[in-house]
């Protein structure tokens, strides 16, 4: 974990020689925002976000990418 603060966290996650970074935000106690950031093979780096929102007793998520 790089920062910890009271509604967010950055932290490096991975294994076998594969690892990221990871924003997550519990800013809004209906919703959590994971925004991932890949390391590519190229050394580019590839990102996305997830959200992961409570609706009525059950969570969904859903996945947007971007280069």
């Amino acid at each position: 974990m790089h920062h910890r603060r009271r509604s967010q966290a950055d932290v490096t996650e991975g294994s076998g020689g594969i690892w990221g970074t990871r924003h997550y935000d519990w800013s809004d106690p209906n919703r959590v925002i994971l925004i991932l950031d890949h390391p590519a093979r190229a050394g580019a780096c590839a990102r996305g976000a997830i959200a992961i929102i409570r609706k009525a007793n059950t969570a969904t998520s859903g996945i947007r990418n971007s280069a």
